[in-house]
């Protein structure tokens, strides 16, 4: 199972920032993240989204860190593979399968020269799942809500 949908296509993702929330402040007593829609893994790993953003993504468990409570998700993107940083303290005890794929809720932490961080809040095994199909979906749910005046849309270029 891959990521890529064909690898000979080329995309141009458009985020729009209004697609994401930001996390509340840590005084706000609020416990769960605000909704998100679905963000490619690489459209977090690009940095193409804002910093304490609540997204949704997916990812194939590349490592798991248990004393540093840091996972690594990874997904393939056209050629290269992208890779996220995922803080998984809020989540633990957790048992892990590595190298299976996981769905994550939670906020990006754009750290400066590292890799970017999502710190989970949910983090579900979803082996099983069509990856490709589940892309597809998610870039004609852009499409639809881009035609709708809502918050995402998809380009492609010819």
């Amino acid at each position: 199972m891959t990521c890529s949908t064909n690898p000979g296509a080329q995309h141009t993702y458009i985020v729009p920032s209004s697609l994401y929330s930001t996390r509340p402040k840590p005084s706000s007593g609020q416990m769960l993240p605000a909704a998100s829609a679905h963000t490619f893994l690489w459209e977090i790993s690009l940095r193409l989204v804002p910093n304490g953003a609540t997204v949704r993504t997916f990812g194939r468990l590349n490592s798991y860190n248990l004393v540093e409570s840091r996972a690594t998700l990874t997904a393939q993107h056209n050629s290269t593979q992208q890779q996220i940083s995922v803080g998984t303290n809020l989540i633990e005890p957790w048992c892990t399968q590595l190298g299976s794929v996981y769905m994550a809720l939670g906020e990006v932490d754009l750290a400066e020269g590292g890799l970017p961080v999502l710190q989970a809040r949910v983090l579900t095994c979803v082996d099983g799942i069509d990856l490709p199909l589940l892309e597809r979906a998610v870039l004609e749910q852009r499409k639809y809500l881009g035609i709708r005046g809502g918050h995402g849309k998809s380009k492609e270029n010819p």
